[in-house]
């Protein structure tokens, strides 16, 4: 029989469909799709392969152009049997013309048929055609031929079906669904998505068999799976992904925490929600709480065997580029998405509750050893500092949306000495504005929640990061000439201009926050007119263009002017000897000049 003859069957079952509205109404009254009827009447009578295949073709087209019910199946079962559908699926020798799949794909059609019946699903003749199925998940061909996608999702039908039976999925292990499931969804081709469907239903269903038989399989499933990275596009791929790490995160014990599975599949979790924002929040806060204690005891383990510095310098990996995989840093893989997570309330509280906020201080002044004098910056990678600022970023979001918990956490206060301490040396530095400017806004942040902390009373440690902020704050902009113009106008400063996108937003909150400690800390107008910023501010501005300061520019500096001036008297007086009213209206900062009016 040829494709022709195939095409031929095919014209054949449409013609007897559109004959069938001209049947008697007899059949349709018994419930009896009429034109299926002719097909199985021709399927008993055929009398060589060539007829029977034919009329199998034609009842699988008219079994597919609508639902059949339980005993319909069970009529066709009769008819066909196991027999002509196992010479389908081994035969070699496809009639001549077609493509071997075509054959196959007719056999897998009708067992998907037959197993939509959960009787036939746990037939024999159904389970001894395991190991044949699952090697057409992996099958190379066309993967646009129509054929051959339909004969992958037959092949699904069908291991699904059995797997929904009570033995079903340990019939599958065994006949090594789970290997062809793994290589499928990581081949990223027709059907990917469906194999991982089904294996999460087999993990879910036979954990430990599952895992013991394809343990292979699903470490390199997932070791390959972060380069690929094949579901960044597909939420259900993700979702799939997400339920699959959370079944298999349930049999790992302290002791298998070190499996590379575990990592591999943290390392992707880290990777997916560094980018997205929003998606899948109900599965990613059922994982959160392993998470959270997953990092927390490889880092404790390292830092206990009192090597964790030594390693992590040692570790040159560069935040894009894969690396050894080192455990022990599993944080710096979660830092991305915690920042993006601390945001919401659902997820924050939740890594609040698990202790992350205790943590992430820890790791942050862990990390900061690194980057302290002794240390060779110069060789430590690129993600250490990276690592360093996203600390600092969830922080924040910890600042603004949980203040209670920077108030009543010692660990809060712990990393307030430590920024305080830091910040001078740091904004020194050559090539570290971006860093210093995300220590600064913090360490300015807290300082508003803790300042009834003695730490704060003018120590020399507060007093010379007060000092170090001011200098981070005032030095961002700068008068410049312009030609042919009698006034400057103010401009960034080079070391802030070319970074000035990253960190505008860290400038505006460091000057919002500094405005809000001066009523705080009493001591701290004093040290600003000693560090003559006031002064130097005012001079600033009235040297240069009010046109070229932006509406912006002008509130944050009246903001940090204003809490001066009524704060201390000294500051008042210097104020107007710098011609401050004068400038305040030049400005229209009616707040200013009302105060500087004041005796």
């Amino acid at each position: 029989m040829s494709c022709c003859d195939l095409a031929a069957a095919g014209q054949l079952g449409k013609a007897s469909i559109m004959a069938s509205d001209c049947e008697p109404a007899l059949n349709q009254a018994e419930g009896r799709n009429p034109t299926l009827e002719r097909y199985l009447g021709a399927l008993r009578e055929a009398k060589n392969d060539s007829e029977q295949f034919a009329a199998l073709l034609l009842v699988t087209k008219a079994v597919k152009a609508g639902d059949i019910d339980a005993k319909t199946r069970r009529r066709i079962f009769d008819a066909v049997g196991f027999t002509f559908p196992n010479r389908l699926l081994t035969s070699k020798e496809a009639p001549d013309g077609c493509p071997d799949h075509v054959l196959r794909a007719l056999g897998v059609a009708l067992l998907a048929c037959f197993c939509s019946d959960p009787e036939l699903a746990t037939h024999p003749q159904v389970l001894n055609k395991i190991p044949i199925l699952s090697t057409f998940l992996t099958a190379r061909g066309d993967p646009d031929d129509a054929a051959r996608r339909s004969m992958i999702d037959d092949t699904y039908q069908c291991l699904t079906a059995v797997a929904g039976t009570p033995r079903g999925p340990r019939h599958l292990i065994a006949g090594g669904t789970v290997s062809a499931l793994c290589q499928a969804y990581l081949g990223h081709g027709y059907g990917f998505d469906q194999a991982l469907a089904l294996l999460v239903g087999l993990l879910a269903a036979a954990e430990s068999q599952c895992w013991k038989e394809a343990e292979p399989d699903l470490l390199l499933g997932y070791s390959e799976a972060e380069d690929l990275l094949p579901f960044s596009d597909s939420e259900g791929g993700v979702s799939g992904l997400l339920h699959l790490s959370g079944v298999l995160w349930q049999q790992v014990g302290p002791e298998k925490q070190k499996e590379p599975f575990v990592f591999a599949s943290v390392r992707i979790l880290g990777a997916w929600l560094a980018e997205e924002t929003s998606s899948l929040r109900k599965e990613v806060c059922q994982l959160l709480p392993f998470l959270v204690r997953y990092a927390k005891t490889l880092y404790e383990e390292a830092e206990e065997a009192n090597d964790l510095s030594q390693q992590v310098a040692n570790l040159a990996i560069s935040p894009t580029t894969p690396g050894p995989a080192w455990p022990g840093d599993a944080l710096r893989l979660l830092l991305p998405g915690w920042c993006h997570l601390t945001v919401e309330d659902g997820p924050r509280e939740i890594l609040i509750k698990e202790g992350a906020p205790s943590l992430l201080c820890k790791y942050f002044l862990q990390q900061w050893e690194l980057t302290s004098p002794g240390h060779d910056t110069s060789v430590l990678p690129d993600s250490v500092e990276i690592g360093l600022q996203t600390c600092c970023h969830i922080f924040l979001n910890l600042v603004v949306t949980a203040p209670g918990l920077i108030k009543r956490d010692a660990c809060f206060t712990s990393l307030m000495n430590t920024l305080m301490t830091s910040l001078p040396a740091l904004v020194q530095q050559q090539g570290r504005l971006l860093l210093a400017a995300n220590v600064a806004t913090l360490g300015l942040l807290m300082a508003r929640l803790l300042s009834t902390s003695p730490a704060l009373q003018g120590t020399p440690a507060s007093r010379g990061f007060f000092a170090a902020a001011i200098l981070f704050l005032s030095q961002s902009h700068v008068a410049r000439a312009t030609p042919g113009s009698e006034q400057a106008v103010l401009t960034l400063s080079p070391d802030y201009e070319g970074i000035w996108a990253d960190l505008q937003e860290l400038w505006f909150l460091g000057m919002q926050a500094f405005t809000g400690c001066v009523p705080l800390l009493p001591w701290l107008a004093p040290a600003a007119l000693r560090s003559r910023w006031p002064q130097e501010l005012l001079q600033l501005l009235g040297s240069v263009s009010p046109n070229s300061v932006k509406p912006e520019m002008v509130a944050a500096y009246q903001g940090v002017l204003v809490e001066l001036a009524r704060a201390n008297r000294l500051c008042r007086e210097a104020m107007r000897l710098q011609a401050g009213e004068e400038t305040a209206s030049h400005y229209r900062m009616a707040a200013l000049e009302q105060c500087l009016s004041e005796p």
